[in-house]
């Protein structure tokens, strides 16, 4: 099965990726057959043991009859020999070598698939959506680290978060990635690629074929650029992608170019590296390099897919346990139809129907299933828990990312979706024990300006001492918001402030963030709206029933209000005379905390209202106080 592209004409070509549904053993396409089905034919890598003379090895070498093609990830060398040679052949040569560490077949990877931004806020081309985003709570966690991840004035004083994608030649071009490069770079919208350090190790000439959209996809999902109003928001927008050309255009990868990025990408800082592809044969080439870029000093995470061959197959480098190996769940949070699932399944994410970007401007790719979508949104939260806290250790980040995973399936850990499904907000509120505010809500002040009330509930290990509040940006002066009892030192704390909101303001969502500190340390920050409303709630269908006293039928009035903006809280019902001048008003009524919608009043006029003609006037008024009113007739026997 294939991805299915979204907002273009032409059909897409069905592909053989792991990103679009399981594949067997026969996916390996072309004179890959006539060898092997899952290595590169011609070619092997061997590692000598520590201490080799070179000249033993280049004997090793001759006496092989290979030729050294490249030197891959520092220890190993890629030979080539001729293809009608049998490899089993020169692998058993050289095993049998004791200067020989490991031999083995250059083995096949093949890829494993509220912002304005269209698919984010909703629906967009094809009625498609990025359910994603919801189901893992990015939004929410967008809000809680404001002032470390997306602040532009952060981007000069902070070092960037970079996520290795290694995959298929990523496209600058898209416009989810308009500021690639640029020396503006907006941090807070992210869609940023490290052009410095991209590297391909495909040529030109095999980028191109029916998987090339893969590796743009991919990095969409962790980063593409958010609130620019262009197709769809990364979950770690903010991060910045190195991309590294390590698949074909048909979605094939070898494991020397692998285990070379994979060291390449460590050697120029990346904290994050996505493996959405997979070999199904183990390689000891890529498995050195991973084991050498998770145990240096200077770690790096490693993020792989569990692959989409529907069971319980190992998938590497995802079954490597140095690697955080991604299951995939559906849109109702059951495992996705196309998952693998083992022991070494770290946590999962959403791979059933994910939108993301492609290679052609304004056209979007959903994947019918692939866990190839569910790595890069655990690579992106991990790069958002990095960005927190610099000083964090990739074996802290995937602790916290298990930790605060929402548990699916069987109580506890299980093969299937292994700590759960990843939570955003919950990862990024966990941080180090330091105080969490939450139940935040801003009063709606009056449409003529005045003062919104800000509440909130702080809770800490320790006693909270303070507090304080930034409107519109974290980077605004703070505001002083005080303990509801005056009394500061609690782990538990009611927060109570006042924001005075002049009448110059614009209309709309105002974003204010609270964060508490305890003494030892700041806590994260939440975020709530202050709105301010100056638009009148709606007033639609009225209506007002004839009465008749001798038979005690009162005068029925319906309406219906709504308000998009702020809640409708109130309306009176007034009755005026029509046979005075001015009209005599003979009754009148408040009905007070109601809900939007349909409404309906009955009037039972009192003994004193004669018969005759009357008007009903009808005022609605919501939060903010705007009101909007109707009139309508009626006749009273």
């Amino acid at each position: 099965m294939g991805a299915r592209r979204l907002g273009g004409r032409a059909p897409l070509i069905a592909v053989l990726l792991v990103l679009a549904g399981g594949i067997g053993r026969a996916a390996a396409i072309g004179p890959v057959a006539t060898q092997s089905p899952d290595s590169v034919p011609g070619q092997a890598l061997v590692r000598f043991r520590p201490g080799t003379p070179p000249a033993v090895e280049r004997l090793v070498h001759d006496r092989a009859g290979v030729r050294v093609l490249r030197h891959v990830a520092g220890t190993y060398e890629l030979v080539g020999f001729p293809t009608s040679a049998s490899l089993q052949t020169i692998l058993s040569a050289y095993r049998a070598n004791p200067a020989v560490a490991v031999a083995e077949p250059n083995a096949i990877a093949r890829v494993a698939l509220a912002p304005n931004d269209p698919c984010a806020a909703g629906p967009c081309a094809g009625s498609a959506r990025q359910y994603n985003l919801d189901m893992t709570n990015a939004a929410a966690a967008w809000s809680v680290f404001p002032g470390r991840f997306y602040s532009a004035a952060d981007k000069t004083s902070l070092q960037p978060v970079t996520i290795a994608v290694l995959d298929t030649k990523i496209d600058a071009a898209n416009p989810d990635f308009a500021n690639a490069g640029s020396t503006s770079t907006d941090a807070a919208r992210g869609g940023q690629l490290d052009l410095a350090d991209a590297r391909d190790w495909i040529s030109a000439s095999a980028q191109g074929g029916s998987a090339a959209y893969h590796g743009t996809y991919v990095a969409g999902i962790a980063a593409a650029a958010a609130g620019n109003a262009k197709d769809v928001a990364g979950i770690g927008y903010a991060a910045r992608i190195m991309p590294l050309t390590v698949v074909d255009g048909n979605g094939l990868a070898d494991a020397a170019s692998l285990a070379d990025a994979i060291v390449y990408a460590w050697q120029r800082g990346a904290r994050v590296i996505n493996l959405s592809l997979g070999l199904t044969a183990d390689s000891q080439a890529v498995h050195d390099a991973i084991i050498r870029v998770t145990t240096a000093s200077n770690p790096a995470l490693v993020v792989a897919a569990a692959g989409n061959n529907t069971g319980a197959n190992a998938f590497y480098p995802g079954s490597y346990k140095e690697t955080m190996s991604v299951a995939g769940t559906s849109p109702s949070d059951t495992r996705a139809y196309c998952s693998n699932y083992n022991g070494n399944v770290s946590v999962s994410a959403p791979a059933e129907r994910v939108v993301s970007i492609a290679p052609m401007p304004g056209e979007l790719y959903m994947a019918p299933c692939g866990t190839s979508a569910a790595t890069p949104q655990v690579s992106a939260l991990a790069a958002m828990l990095f960005a927190q806290n610099p000083a964090r250790t990739p074996a802290a980040v995937r602790q916290i990312i298990e930790r605060t995973a929402d548990d699916l399936g069987v109580a506890g850990r299980d093969n299937f979706f292994g700590a759960g499904r990843i939570n955003a907000e919950r990862a990024l509120r966990d941080g180090d024990g330091s105080p969490v505010v939450g139940a935040v809500r801003a009063t709606i002040p009056p449409a003529s300006g005045g003062v919104s009330a800000i509440t909130a509930t702080a809770t800490g290990a320790r006693g909270i001492v303070r507090a304080e509040v930034h409107v519109d940006s974290p980077a605004a002066p703070a505001l002083s918001i005080a303990a509801a009892d005056g009394t500061w030192g609690s782990a538990t704390e009611e927060l109570r402030g006042t924001v005075s909101i002049p009448s110059t303001l614009a209309a709309g969502a105002h974003p204010f963030w609270i964060r508490t500190y305890d003494g030892t340390a700041w806590g994260p920050y939440s975020v709530g709206a202050i709105i301010v409303d100056r638009t009148p709630p709606s007033l639609a269908n009225p209506t007002a029933t004839n009465g008749v006293r001798a038979t005690s039928q009162p005068v029925v009035v319906t309406f219906t209000s709504t308000d998009a903006v702020s809640p409708v809280v109130s309306y009176s019902i007034q009755a005026y005379a029509d046979s005075t001048t001015p009209k005599q008003l003979v009754f009148q009524d408040v009905r007070s905390r109601i809900n939007a919608g349909n409404q309906q009043y009955s009037w039972s006029p009192s003994a004193s209202v004669l018969p005759g003609h009357y008007q009903i006037k009808i005022v609605v008024a919501d939060e903010a106080g705007n009101t909007s009113a109707a009139l309508i007739g009626t006749v009273l026997a």
